[in-house]
């Protein structure tokens, strides 16, 4: 269960074991076959009996098995191009929020954390996808070369023949089975490393789009603050306008008492005048 978790995590450890694994196998089924002549694995032991046509396709058939795999890696290099376009335009979107995050250094570390682990996922993804399609020993195609077809034809005897040509097919069917695992494993990896970063980014997208959702940052918080001085600065005046309306408003009805009062007073004055120069007038 460890070791699944650890491979989950590290897809191009277990590449590596296992291609080195598969390449300790083929190194040594070579030297059997330089060392003895007559040398029989147990995979080439099962073609002894099937005729040659058989054994031609099943040779084939690996061939062909060896295109389908190199197709898949062509795949993956597109997969990588689309992965590495994402990977730009979130870097991008991070810059642009960068102010909208909320200032807490365990966050930020975070994402920047998930972030690499995304673009190094990537970045093995590519390297290796790159390297199925131009690694010398996964183009290695084994088949029957001018010096083996030159043997066959010094072979007089028919049944002799056939039973070289079948052992040809059997040595070399093998050879390029064994290649098509390593390069199985390159493709492999590729897809693991590509899942792996875009799980990252995936998670980074949901760390975001909660954190839009539920929560506010640190500058929403201060901005909200300062709104709330603000409508309480402007509540204020507006209370402090409203006493001073209220006390000018006593004020102007007192001074209109006072001039309606000294007016009342200057007509009795008049009055009084009016009165005096009436009697001056008798005299």
């Amino acid at each position: 269960m460890i070791k699944t978790i650890l491979y989950w995590i590290f897809p191009f450890a277990e590449m590596v074991i296992a291609n080195r694994k598969i390449t300790k196998k083929v190194e040594e089924f070579k030297g059997n076959l330089e060392n003895d002549e007559t040398y029989l694995s147990p995979y080439m032991q099962s073609f002894e009996n099937i005729p040659v046509e058989e054994a031609e396709k099943i040779f084939n058939s690996i061939l062909s098995n060896r295109k389908t795999l190199e197709d898949k890696a062509k795949v993956n290099v597109l997969i990588v191009t689309i992965a590495v376009t994402v990977i730009l335009g979130l870097s991008s979107f991070l810059f642009t929020v960068q102010g909208k995050i909320p200032d807490n250094i365990v966050f930020s570390i975070f994402l920047i954390f998930l972030f690499i682990l995304s673009l190094v996922y990537l970045t093995i993804g590519s390297i290796i996808s790159l390297a199925t399609l131009n690694s010398g020993e996964s183009k290695e195609i084994y088949n029957l070369s001018p010096s083996d077809y030159q043997y066959l034809a010094s072979i007089s005897d028919e049944t002799e023949r056939t039973k070289e040509i079948r052992y040809f097919y059997s040595q070399y069917a093998e050879l390029n089975m064994t290649i098509n695992w390593k390069i199985n494993n390159y493709v492999s990896c590729t897809y693991a490393n590509i899942r792996n970063s875009l799980i990252f980014l995936g998670i980074i997208g949901i760390v975001f789009c909660s954190m839009f959702i539920f929560g506010k940052n640190d500058e929403q918080i201060k901005l909200e603050k300062e709104l709330n001085k603000h409508v309480q600065l402007l509540e204020s005046i507006e209370q402090d306008l409203s006493k001073l309306q209220s006390e000018t408003k006593g004020t102007s009805e007192q001074y209109n008492d006072q001039i309606v009062k000294q007016q009342e007073i200057l007509n009795q004055i008049q009055t009084l005048q009016k009165a005096l120069k009436d009697t001056h007038k008798v005299d």
